[in-house]
This record gives C-alpha cells, sequence and structure tokens, in this order.
C-alpha cells in the first residue's frame, strides 16, 4: 500500500465522523463535513426483590470535521463534537446538566503517520475495540486510560501490524498518562492486539484476538494491572453474527475481580436491525450475576438516527 493511502486509512479509523457525514465544503483543498445522530433508549429494570422499574434517556451529538490540503502527502485536520453527556430533559421548559465536549482534536495525516494533538484517546482503544462492538453492552475494559484537554497520539501501520502511541497530560497531579499498543491482522481474518499503559505509579496491560469468517465475529479481551495498589483482571468475550444486511445478532460475557472482590460477572444478547441506512432500532438483555449487583436483569430498546 502506498504510504499516502496507509495513512488516509489510518485517519480514517481515528476519527469519529459518521458515514452520513454531510459535506458542506469542498473546494481549493479544504474540506468541511458535519454529521450527528440521536439515540433514544428505554430501560426496563429487575432489582431482584420483587420489584422493577423503568427509565429512558435521549443522547445526541454533533461532529464537525474539516481537512486542509497541505502537500500531496500531508493533510491537515480539525475535529470537534459536543454532545449531551450530562444534560436531561425534565420537562419541555425545563433542563439540568450541560453539554460536553467529546473530541476537540488537531492532527496532521502524513506519509509517516498520523499525528494528532489535544483531546486524543487512549492507546489501548484499538485492543479494546475487540468487544465493544454492542449498542449498549461490551466495552468492559479499558480500566486505565489518560483523560483531559492536552494530549499527543501518533498512529501508522508497518506491515500488517497498525501501531498506536499516547501522551496524555491530566490536569490532576501525578496522572499522566503515556501508553502504546499494537495489533497485527493475518489475511484470514484473524487480529491479535496488545497494549500497556502506565498512569503514575498505575500500570495496565491489555491483549485482544479478533477473528472473522463471512458474517460471523468473535472478539476476546483481556486485561491485567494494578491501580491505587489493588491488582485487578477482566476478561470479556464478544460474538457477532450478521442474518442478513439488515439484521444482527450479538452476545456478550464478562468477568473481573480484584485482590479481594469481584467486580464483574454478567452476560447479555442484542439484537439491531437497520430500518434504513441511517435509521437503526435495537434490543437487549443483560443479567448481572455479582451479588453486590443494584440491578439483576435489565431489557431495553433503543432508535438511532445518524445523520
Amino acid at each position: 500500500m502506498k504510504k499516502t493511502l496507509l495513512a488516509s486509512a489510518i485517519l480514517a479509523s481515528l476519527v469519529s465522523v459518521s458515514a452520513q457525514a454531510a459535506t458542506v465544503y469542498d473546494a481549493d483543498g479544504q474540506t468541511l463535513k458535519i454529521s450527528g445522530d440521536i439515540d433514544v433508549t428505554a430501560y426496563f429494570d429487575d432489582q431482584g426483590d420483587g420489584t422493577t422499574s423503568s427509565d429512558s434517556s435521549t443522547y445526541g451529538s454533533i461532529n464537525i470535521f474539516g481537512t486542509t490540503a497541505v502537500s500531496d502527502t500531508t493533510t491537515a485536520y480539525a475535529e470537534f463534537e459536543i454532545d449531551t453527556d450530562g444534560y436531561e430533559s425534565n420537562s419541555a421548559t425545563e433542563a439540568t446538566g450541560q453539554f460536553a465536549i467529546d473530541e476537540l482534536v488537531v492532527g496532521l495525516d502524513t506519509a509517516y503517520g498520523d499525528f494528532s494533538f489535544g483531546g486524543v484517546s487512549s492507546a489501548l482503544g484499538q485492543v479494546t475495540d475487540f468487544t465493544d462492538v454492542g449498542n449498549e453492552f461490551g466495552g468492559s475494559l479499558e480500566t486505565l486510560g489518560g483523560s483531559g484537554a492536552t494530549g499527543f497520539a501518533y498512529a501508522n501501520t508497518f506491515g500488517g501490524v497498525s501501531v498506536n502511541a499516547e501522551y496524555i497530560a491530566s490536569s490532576d497531579e501525578d496522572a499522566d498518562s503515556i501508553g502504546v499498543s499494537a495489533v497485527y491482522s493475518l489475511d484470514f481474518g484473524l487480529d491479535i492486539g496488545a497494549g500497556y499503559v502506565v498512569v503514575d505509579e498505575d500500570s495496565e496491560i491489555q491483549f485482544g484476538l479478533g477473528y472473522s469468517v463471512d458474517a460471523l465475529y468473535v472478539g476476546f479481551g483481556y486485561e491485567a494491572g494494578e491501580e491505587g495498589g489493588v491488582d485487578f483482571t477482566t476478561m470479556e468475550l464478544a460474538v457477532t453474527y450478521g442474518v442478513s444486511d439488515d439484521l444482527t445478532l450479538m452476545a456478550f460475557y464478562g468477568m473481573g475481580d480484584t485482590d479481594d472482590a469481584d467486580t464483574l460477572d454478567y452476560y447479555a444478547l442484542e439484537a439491531s436491525y437497520s430500518l434504513a441506512s441511517n435509521v437503526t432500532a435495537s434490543a437487549g438483555f443483560t443479567a448481572d450475576n455479582l451479588d453486590t449487583a443494584t440491578v439483576d436483569n435489565q431489557l431495553y430498546t433503543q432508535i438511532s438516527y445518524d445523520f
């Protein structure tokens, strides 16, 4: 693969621009795309004591992504996303919470890799993606990860190996994050990943496997580390099957523990159906097997609209 094409492929994997993104400007080597999504979800909980409850949430986001051609092999880009994390409508006229900035990144996509600055993500992301494939369930790994307004990330592919590295400066004292990960993709559908992150005196190592054959995908993730002087391990398995172009079935199982307690023990089932190219209906069920769980079973339904 040519280096310029390779860099473009890496860039596409890093940014969160929807496939439905609308190009609102494209001239003189500059492009501007806008995309977003709205998710409306209803939850039905079984507390395990004979009582049930229901709840609902609405999530929305708007993403703005721009690029500028610097040279034949270098493209500058910037991404900004605002979402409704923490924003809940109590009535037609009253609301609480705040909108949140989820992405605020500038970068250079070059023949030597992708360099990004700002609110960058943890390098472990490409390993956690092995099991983070559900709408509501899955994605239980990545116990440690950097967070903050200032960070640096690098990504490139060498042969069949995709490498990510990050340094994230935290606003909290002694909480800067340094991490690296690599995923090796084989021709017959098998991906092998590993990553390591250090946050002050805490550390974590992760391993992942993903295998795709026809409409079937199986993903496995494992992490082990130490946080606050306490050792922890987590394991998760995800299976998806595309019954048709529109219908996908998913199953998950996860377990984890620390030195003296179980922290994760669940299984879940999901189904997702595409009503249109940008409208998806999904439903799922999860059972929490922990003795300390406040909700033993949960059922959800969701409608998602992407634009």
